[in-house]
């Protein structure tokens, strides 16, 4: 895909063994946009990578009247041990428009934490 100007960039924290929900809105023109079922958020970490998409991971729901225009992305408690401590992973998300690919942000997964086992 070719776009003017560069993808932007946002760094999200994760909780290995806790991961907090990530969500996301977009907008185009000011206007926010509905989400469909293109929506995918690949992680990519030193050992390999996932991809999670609506219904796999993301929850799409309405926001300032507008439907599907909040993503929630919801980590697994074992996706989140799959990061190694730090800022060693990276994220894009992306959906289809106009019959294309569009990545629209992305950025790196610091991962903290995660001594406690879990039961």
């Amino acid at each position: 895909m070719s776009t003017i100007g560069a993808t932007p960039k946002k760094n999200f924290g994760v909780h290995r063994g806790a991961p907090a929900p990530i969500r996301i809105r977009l907008r185009g023109g000011g206007v926010l946009v509905s989400f469909d079922n293109s929506l995918k958020f690949t992680v990519t970490h030193p050992t390999g990578s996932f991809t999670l998409g609506v219904g796999t991971g993301i929850t799409l729901s309405a926001a300032e009247a507008v439907s599907n225009a909040e993503a929630t992305i919801q980590l697994s408690v074992a996706q989140s041990r799959q990061l190694p401590l730090g800022a060693l992973s990276t994220y894009e998300i992306q959906r289809t428009a106009g019959g294309q690919e569009q990545v629209f942000l992305m950025g790196k997964l610091i991962a903290e934490g995660g001594g406690n086992p879990d039961d």
